[in-house]
């Protein structure tokens, strides 16, 4: 059992594990170019969703508006 700090026998500096991490750590590009299209689409999905919201939300006090007018 190696010490901690030190490499181990089979591991003689350790650079395969980190040329390992390094190449699995850059993104390519086609992982960038879907990263930014998940970006941009949470991006519409909250525009559509606030959007409707506040649709929503007026067309109830319109709504709330019309029937107190008509009950008067």
């Amino acid at each position: 059992m190696a010490e901690f700090g030190r490499a181990s026998d089979d591991d003689d500096d350790g650079t395969e594990n980190r040329q390992m991490l390094l190449n699995h750590a850059v993104p390519t590009v086609a992982t960038r170019d879907w990263r930014l299209f998940n970006v941009v689409l949470l991006g519409l999905s909250f525009l559509f969703v606030f959007t409707a919201f506040q649709t929503c939300s007026m067309v109830e006090v319109s709504y709330a508006a019309f029937f107190a007018l008509i009950t008067v």
